[in-house]
């Protein structure tokens, strides 16, 4: 199992290394759009929550943001972003 999580582990990094940056960061800001469009209920709760508040809003509208948040990064997280990369650099292969 530690063989095939090596080995794993390679193919991943050789994948990652077949895209340019510039490509990876088209791929991340992809993956952005994807998660503000699924968080977009979220993301309105929490400007709502916060409007017309000034110092208020860090105590306010604490759970509207930790929800927003929990939203994005399901979406957004380290290993979201390496399997689209992965992803895409199986399409180019």
């Amino acid at each position: 199992t530690t063989k095939s999580l090596r080995t794993a582990t390679m193919d991943d990094a050789r994948d990652s290394r077949l895209l340019s940056n510039r490509k990876k960061d088209e791929i991340r800001k992809k993956v952005y759009r994807h998660a503000f469009d699924q968080c977009q209920e979220e993301m309105q709760a929490f400007a709502d929550c916060i409007r017309g508040r000034i110092f208020s809003a860090a105590w306010m509208c604490r759970q509207q943001n930790r929800t927003m948040n929990d939203c994005l990064h399901q979406y957004t997280s380290e290993e979201k972003i390496a399997e689209a990369i992965r992803l895409e650099a199986r399409k180019g292969a």
